[in-house]
């Protein structure tokens, strides 16, 4: 709320933090929500805008509205190659645990956007148990992509270490933790997988 503020008054015009105060007011006082939802759909970045759309679908969704359909389905209507929306969708499918479901939506998703690292991140955790290897190549193509993806470089280690693969686990994760952009709570992980490979 806070940064929504900051946001609101550093451009006031800027819809993205209007829609996300409304995001946290919905389970205390929807109407209110709603009348904020309806301001930002005014301002002009908002005409025929499907992130827009689709950040209300979320803000709905994330507070168990149905309502969000409505904006979904706008956001589709004004851009059917928005490679975000077919992201929320395939995350919708994956909370009803309709896996194969959502990972077509993210391989649409990628399709319309070959850039969307969240969206081979997603997939490839929904195939590896099915499939390890197929999952891994889908990171290695990413990576091909996104070489400094911070996101890319975390996921192919964690996806060689679930797969036994120690030691290109390990210098997956050195590459990653190489990244400006690592958490410092991998370290830890980083100095186990060190020690599974027996690198003291």
């Amino acid at each position: 709320s806070y940064y929504y503020k900051m946001g609101l008054a550093a451009d006031p015009t800027y819809v993205f933090n209007k829609i996300g105060e409304a995001k946290l007011l919905m389970k205390s006082n929807l109407k209110e929500a709603e009348s904020m939802i309806k301001d930002a759909l005014k301002e002009k970045m908002s005409k025929k805008n499907p992130a827009v759309y689709l950040a209300v679908a979320q803000a709905y969704y994330q507070n168990l509205i149905p309502e969000y359909q409505k904006y979904l389905d706008k956001a589709l209507d004004y851009d059917k190659k928005f490679a975000e929306t077919y992201m929320f969708e395939g995350d919708i499918l994956v909370d009803r645990q309709q896996y194969g479901d959502a990972a077509g939506y993210y391989e649409m998703a990628i399709n319309f956007d070959p850039n969307c690292v969240p969206a081979y991140v997603k997939y490839s955790n929904i195939y590896f148990p099915i499939n390890a290897q197929s999952a891994i190549q889908k990171l290695e193509t990413l990576l091909q992509l996104a070489p400094n993806s911070a996101l890319a470089q975390r996921e192919m280690a964690e996806a060689y270490y679930k797969n036994g693969q120690y030691g290109k686990a390990v210098d997956a994760y050195g590459l990653y933790m190489s990244n400006p952009n690592h958490f410092d709570s991998d370290q830890a992980r980083y100095g186990a997988l060190l020690f599974f490979d027996k690198k003291y």
